[in-house]
């Protein structure tokens, strides 16, 4: 469980890696997440595709084993005017383990 580095790019053995890297990134960006959830399906599927449109911050995760999708945090609240993409990796992947990190404001 280390994250690697091929290229700028990070690459992990396990889902515990996105949280070293969700944390790092976080810090960076001066909003530190402060919890984490591990995203599955109510099928129990773990590994996703994800469509994102970053300028209405709305996200998509859609379960590889039965296609249900799911708007990831409060992005059901802006995904009519999203214009969503689907996300790969580097690496050419499409299908992902997904952890959320949240910061969270005073009061």
């Amino acid at each position: 469980m280390a994250l690697k580095k091929r290229g700028k790019d990070s690459y992990g053995d396990s889902q515990a890696d996105i949280r070293a890297e969700v944390l790092r990134y976080s810090k960076k960006n001066a909003y530190h997440a402060h919890h984490f959830a591990d995203c599955h399906c109510a099928c129990g599927g773990k590994r996703f595709r994800l469509s994102l449109d970053d300028t209405e911050g709305a996200a998509v995760r859609t379960c590889v084993a039965c296609n249900s999708e799911h708007p990831v945090g409060d992005s059901d609240e802006y995904l009519e005017d999203a214009d969503l993409g689907e996300c790969a990796c580097p690496c050419g992947g499409e299908e992902f383990e997904i952890t959320v990190g949240v910061s969270l404001y005073e009061g």
